[in-house]
């Protein structure tokens, strides 16, 4: 009785990861997200809040702590769900553009682009991320 459970319970396993590999196959290795939002606050100060790295914490609730390089071009964020970052500052170029690349213990990796522009009620924020995940089964 008890090796039939065991049999089974294995078997269903086997067939769980099948099935999730199968379904991460056919899913995009590479993605993009794209957002856009209007901000009612001043282009430098929406740009000082998203390019302030050690700020980040403070507001942003997945993220634990911030170990920033000497230089200030490259930072390990550490997630509370235990997982690593490490971030490069690719392009920086004040109150208007900011470029960073990024990979991860969890095995992704990706790029994330921010655009500021002034208007007439704030910033007209854009993001844009695209992210690579070679792995089927955390796609």
């Amino acid at each position: 009785m008890i090796r039939k459970l065991l049999v089974g319970a294995v078997g269903g396993a086997v067939l769980v990861g099948a099935v999730l590999q199968l379904w991460g196959t056919n899913l995009p290795r590479t993605t993009t997200a794209e957002r856009t939002a209007e901000l009612s606050a001043p282009v430098s100060e929406v740009y000082r809040l998203v390019t302030d790295v050690n700020g980040q914490a403070g507001w942003r609730s997945d993220v634990s702590q911030i170990q920033l390089s000497a230089s200030g071009s490259a930072w390990e964020e550490h997630t509370k769900d235990g997982s690593v970052l490490t971030f490069h500052v690719l392009r920086k170029k004040a109150d208007s553009l900011f470029i960073i690349s990024y990979s991860s213990t969890t095995g992704f990796e990706g790029r994330w682009k921010g655009t500021f522009v002034p208007t007439s009620r704030g910033t007209r924020v854009r993001f844009i991320e695209t992210v690579t995940i070679p792995n089927p089964l955390i796609r």
